[in-house]
């Protein structure tokens, strides 16, 4: 009985530190792309325009997977940009691993649709404030890629534990 008591005050701290972690004020930014049903085309990239940006922060930048059985590769090869006006500030080639080894989707899901969180920068600082332009593009062999519902990203500002 003693045991059984310890457990559970500490199965709800558990619960109340995990809580407290998720804090919305730290989103900065957060948006979804639906995807055409006939599937995501190479030529067509997906901009995400972000207006708050505060260069004193430091962001991790997240995207937001949403598939179903039909994705045909473990993986998704991205090319991302973020532009500043008509400047291009940022670029990276990114490969997401969307499966584990034995096939079974990262992520949620339900029947066959999942939901994957990736991190595609941590401890990203913007070098100036104001308006930004995020933007993806594919580039898997498969055009237009099947399989894919959703595309999302978000910039969450990070707090230091002190």
């Amino acid at each position: 009985m003693r045991y059984k008591n310890i457990f559970n005050k500490f199965f709800v701290g558990l619960i109340l530190l995990l809580l407290s972690s998720c804090n919305p004020e730290n989103m900065i930014y957060h948006s979804s792309k639906d995807l055409n049903e006939s599937g995501w085309m190479r030529r067509d990239s997906l901009i995400f325009e972000v207006d708050n940006i505060d260069s004193t922060n430091i962001c991790d930048i997240n995207i937001n997977i949403r598939n179903n059985n039909f994705y045909p590769y473990s993986n998704l090869g991205l090319l991302f940009i973020i532009e500043k006006g008509d400047s291009i500030i940022f670029t990276d080639t990114l490969n997401i691993t969307m499966s584990y080894e034995n096939g079974i989707w990262r992520g949620n899901g339900w029947g066959s649709l999942y939901e994957f969180k990736s991190n595609l920068i941590r401890d990203y600082n913007f070098e100036s404030s104001g308006f930004h332009r995020l933007i993806l593009l594919q580039y898997m062999d498969k055009n237009p890629l099947p399989g894919l519902s959703a595309i999302g990203l978000e910039i969450e500002k990070i707090t230091p534990f002190f």
